[in-house]
C-alpha cells in the first residue's frame, strides 16, 4: 500500500485519509511513517479522524462543561486530548456528560483510575460510575 500511495502522489493525485482513529489528525499524520507512508503524500486538509471530529464537536457544543472521561492509557495523543476544547473534568456528581474514547482509564479531574477490562473482562470498576451517572440521567 505505501508504494501505491507514493505512485499516486507522484502522478499528482490528491490523497486524503478518513480514519476511525480516536486520536487527532496531527497525531495520525505523525504516525504515518511508522506504517511506511509519507505524510507528504496526503493533503493535510483532506485528512480527518473520528477523534478530530469529536474534538471539534466538544469545543463547539460542550465548551464550558465538564465530563468524566473514559479513555485510553496516557501517551501521545491521549492525555492532551481535551486541550483547547474548553471542556474540563469533574466527578460524576458534577459532570455534565460522560465522554468515552477508550476503556483503560477513568478520569474525573481528581483521580485517574486504571481499568483492565479489555484484558480481564472485569467491568466491575465501571458499575458504580455508570450507576451514579444513570441516577443523574447523564
Amino acid at each position: 500500500a505505501p508504494a501505491l500511495v507514493a505512485r499516486l502522489a507522484a502522478a499528482g493525485k490528491r490523497l486524503g485519509i478518513l480514519s476511525n482513529s480516536s486520536k487527532r489528525k496531527e497525531w495520525s499524520l505523525r504516525e504515518l511513517p511508522k506504517l511506511g507512508f509519507s505524510a507528504d503524500h496526503f493533503v493535510a486538509a483532506a485528512v480527518t479522524t473520528s477523534g478530530e471530529e469529536a474534538w471539534h464537536a466538544l469545543g463547539a457544543e460542550w465548551r464550558g462543561k465538564a465530563c468524566v472521561w473514559l479513555s485510553k492509557k496516557d501517551g501521545d495523543g491521549v492525555s492532551d486530548y481535551l486541550d483547547g476544547t474548553g471542556v474540563g473534568l469533574a466527578d460524576v456528581e458534577r459532570a455534565d456528560f460522560l465522554l468515552a474514547s477508550g476503556t483503560n482509564v477513568v478520569r474525573d479531574g481528581a483521580s485517574v483510575l486504571a481499568v483492565d477490562c479489555e484484558q480481564s473482562g472485569d467491568v466491575t470498576p465501571f458499575e458504580d460510575l455508570f450507576s451514579r451517572a444513570i441516577a443523574r440521567a447523564l
